[in-house]
């Protein structure tokens, strides 16, 4: 209990006072810091990761888990945040990479498992001390059953369940927070809401700016203020008004033109862009049924030849179709694209591995909130899946019971993201 006290001491010399309370509070059973992006989440959850790894370690090995939507965020966020802690505290921290698991020798050759919820099968069954799930918005539901009884160590000093995130709708990660314990009946979790003003703390002086210059009103409520608000649930593009659709786009020679590329067999679709006075110009569109990239390349090219010649052909689209095929041939859709137009000049593509569905939709929503997106009437699927298309049931997807909706979409929101993405928001490009 001293060591507890203490460890309090320390905490609360912190400035950032609902992150100090969420790391300091270790008598909480199930405990979440939720907020806007940068309010201090992912850091106050690997220091208490920390603290409690050192208290239940200082008898005897423990272990904890930590959880994270996909291995590509374990990578990126979760191990160097944990590793950036421990640097911190000057304790040494070895990781085996091919096993993601830290071992602490300073605190008994303790262990802590990082895994992905994208992945839920291989939750391994081991005796948990503490389980920490960053970002448990993005999970799938199940996973929430699963990592919550990995918390089962029956020697540890404290036991604890603790989740950092972001809300994204009224879905399972919302339902969890604020479910009933069955024996009290009151809240399970305790809640802290991060604030503004440690955002603040946390970012350069132009980031709460640029955000509210950018996401449309009901998302900035999200990312920024942290509530939960329904954005998973009924039309995908709310933000989509008819004053959007112009009648007529004259291109620019001297801009670059680009491409957006779904590979959907059955219709196909792309479609044609520029980028102009701080604005997307939405202003053609091909579309082919029983369609193949090749065939997709060769209409591309047949319109390409009616037109003078720009000075860069960019393409955007499925990152995944690098290594994958949607057609019967050698050669995935990428390597053809390249075949086609790699002597076209300033030819260009812009890959990177795919945003999940509800990260793009939030780019786009940005863009049209703030008038910076137009289409021509000549997109008549690119308008369509804008108008019509909706989530599916569980919230994370789009609903594709329509074989005619969400490609042009699906491939907008690729370019959407690349280029103007919440990581993107300090881009140059307009």
């Amino acid at each position: 209990m001293l060591k507890i006290l203490l460890t309090i001491l320390i905490l609360m010399s912190n400035p950032r006072p609902q992150q100090t309370e969420f790391i300091s509070d270790f008598r909480s059973q199930f405990i979440a810091m939720v907020g806007g992006n940068r309010c201090g989440k992912t850091w106050g959850g690997s220091e208490k990761a920390f603290w409690l790894s050192k208290m239940n370690g200082s008898e005897e090995k423990t272990i904890g888990v930590a959880v994270e939507p996909t291995y590509d965020m374990v990578n990126k966020y979760l191990r160097p945040a944990i590793q950036n802690i421990f640097d911190y505290y000057g304790v040494y921290v070895d990781y085996h990479k091919q096993d993601h698991i830290f071992s602490i020798p300073e605190f008994n050759n303790s262990l802590i498992y990082l895994y992905s919820a994208d992945a839920p099968k291989r939750i391994e069954s081991v005796e948990a001390s503490w389980v920490w799930g960053d970002e448990p918005a993005q999970y799938k539901p199940e996973v929430f059953s699963r990592i919550l009884t990995r918390m089962n160590d029956k020697k540890a000093k404290i036991m604890q369940t603790f989740l950092t995130g972001t809300p994204e709708g009224f879905n399972h990660y919302h339902k969890e927070l604020f479910s009933l314990d069955s024996k009290t009946g009151k809240n399970k979790y305790r809640v802290i809401l991060g604030s503004l003003d440690e955002i603040r703390l946390n970012t350069d002086d132009g980031y709460v700016d640029r955000l509210e210059s950018f996401l449309d009103p009901l998302l900035l409520r999200e990312k920024l203020y942290g509530e939960f608000l329904n954005t998973t649930s009924g039309r995908v593009f709310y933000a989509f008004t008819e004053d959007l659709i112009i009648p007529f786009y004259q291109f620019d020679r001297n801009l670059p033109l680009r491409i957006s590329c779904d590979f959907n067999i059955n219709p196909c679709i792309w479609n044609i862009h520029q980028y102009r006075d701080g604005k997307i110009f939405t202003f053609d569109e091909i579309v082919m049924y029983n369609a193949n990239t090749q065939y997709m390349c060769d209409k591309l090219n047949d319109w390409l030849s009616k037109k003078p010649a720009f000075p860069k052909l960019i393409f955007y689209g499925d990152y995944t179709s690098t290594f994958q095929r949607t057609t019967q041939t050698s050669l995935t859709d990428w390597i053809i694209i390249e075949n086609n137009f790699k002597n076209y000049p300033g030819y260009d593509t812009k890959l990177k591995v795919n945003p999940r569905v509800k990260a793009r939709v939030e780019a786009q929503n940005g863009l049209l909130s703030h008038k910076k997106w137009y289409f021509t009437p000549n997109c008549r699927y690119a308008i369509d899946d804008h108008r019509q298309v909706v989530w599916s049931a569980n919230g994370i997807d789009l609903d594709k019971r329509d074989k005619d909706r969400t490609h042009a979409c699906d491939g907008c929101g690729y370019m959407a993201n690349y280029d103007f993405g919440l990581d993107k928001i300090k881009s140059g490009t307009f």
